[in-house]
């Protein structure tokens, strides 16, 4: 009896070791899943239909909680069955999914830019789906913001046909735009892409002047640097320019970046 007993017990704590370790595991998922701020949710694999959602999933697309359960992604119009067939085409081999771009539809309509990531789960017989969506609306609206933005300065510096130089001070180093060399007859290539790249092509008589208005300027001597003077051509003829430029200081007032424009009024 005693040792029926013994044995009866070694089974019992034989199977709560195993329970506790997998009740541990589906807390330790559970907090993740819900308090996640990023946007979550859990599916069958082979149906496609949402088994769980955490709140900021809810939040992100506008539905009450009983709306999607139950439900596929394209059932509740949150995204085309094209698109979807797209995103799992850039799977890998065990069918994971990492930062795919896709546009979501929330259920008034709103389009939310998103990257979605998604791993699959196989537990005992089942298959599920954990997708993770992080919503990068803000993001975009930036990007596309910045993009018009610089379509319609480049509009404006192409009407008045100036050439944008942007001088690295600590580096040495200058980007010149393709008009800054086209100004004066040069492929992007053949001029270099420093301080004496620029140097080089000024006319002889004029260098004294240029070094004076650069160093006054860059010692405070003068509010903005504006000066003209002549730039060889590269069929060898002397173009006025007309230069005027800004400085950008760090933190400890010293100059790191110079920008500015140059442009032909030779006519």
């Amino acid at each position: 009896m005693i040792l029926f007993k013994s044995i009866l017990i070694i089974i019992i704590i034989a199977i709560r070791v195993p329970y506790k370790k997998i009740k541990l595991s589906e807390e330790k998922f559970s907090k993740v899943f819900y308090l996640n701020p990023s946007e979550g949710g859990l599916s069958d694999l082979v149906s496609g239909k949402f088994l769980e959602l955490n709140d900021a999933f809810y939040s992100l697309l506008g539905f009450d909680k009983n709306e999607e359960i139950g439900k596929t992604v394209t059932e509740l119009g949150i995204i085309t069955a094209e698109t979807k067939n797209v995103i799992l085409l850039k799977s890998d081999s065990n069918g994971n999914v990492s930062n795919a771009e896709a546009d979501l539809t929330a259920k008034n309509g709103d389009i939310k830019h998103v990257l979605i990531s998604s791993e699959n789960i196989y537990v005992q017989d089942k298959k599920y789906r954990n997708t993770v969506v992080n919503d990068i609306t803000g993001q975009k609206r930036i990007e596309r913001a910045l993009k018009e933005s610089e379509e319609r300065f480049s509009l404006a510096i192409n009407g008045t046909r100036a050439g944008l130089w942007d001088w690295d001070i600590v580096k040495d180093q200058v980007v010149f735009s393709e008009q800054w060399k086209k100004m004066l007859g040069y492929e992007v290539y053949e001029v270099e892409n420093k301080f004496d790249g620029w140097k080089n092509l000024w006319h002889r008589d004029d260098r004294a002047n240029i070094e004076k208005a650069i160093e006054d300027y860059l010692a405070g001597k003068t509010d903005h640097y504006e000066i003209t003077h002549r730039c060889r051509h590269k069929n060898g003829d002397w173009r006025w320019i007309l230069t005027r430029g800004d400085i950008i200081n760090d933190s400890q007032n010293k100059p790191i970046r110079w920008i500015g424009a140059n442009l032909d009024i030779t006519e």
